[in-house]
């Protein structure tokens, strides 16, 4: 997982008008979770210190995962979608995953979050 689309999912939630949109929160679950399952699928031959950092940045992912889903549950979306999501399956193990539950919908609701491209990048020379 490239270290730069979580540093964009970061700056999408940081810059979002508040309350953050579920839909936002529900993308940074999927991208710290992708992040988690690739930290797992380091080299075996890894030292035992370069193993030790690889569990932790894996446990770090996986924490940022969890928190973001808790966060679109906040904001409204539903826990069984986010359960169904094969992109978190890696999640399901976890407690606090398995206990999301439904929340009431926020007194003022996030704005839909409005997804943009940039066509520029795909322009030649």
């Amino acid at each position: 997982m490239p270290a730069e689309g979580l540093r964009e999912i970061e700056s999408a939630i940081a810059s979002s008008p508040r309350p953050v949109p579920a839909a936002l929160y529900r993308d940074a679950a999927r991208l710290y979770a992708l992040a988690a399952r690739n930290a797992a699928g380091s080299p075996i031959e890894a030292s035992p210190t370069e193993t030790a950092g690889v569990k932790s940045r894996q446990q770090g992912y996986l924490e940022q995962a969890l928190r973001a889903a808790e966060q679109a549950t906040e904001q409204g979306w539903d826990p069984d979608t986010l359960r169904n999501d094969a992109a978190l399956s890696l999640l399901r193990t976890q407690g606090r995953f398995r206990a999301l539950r439904p929340q009431p919908a926020p007194a003022r609701h996030a704005p839909n979050a409005v997804l943009l491209l940039d066509p520029s990048s795909d322009l030649p020379g």
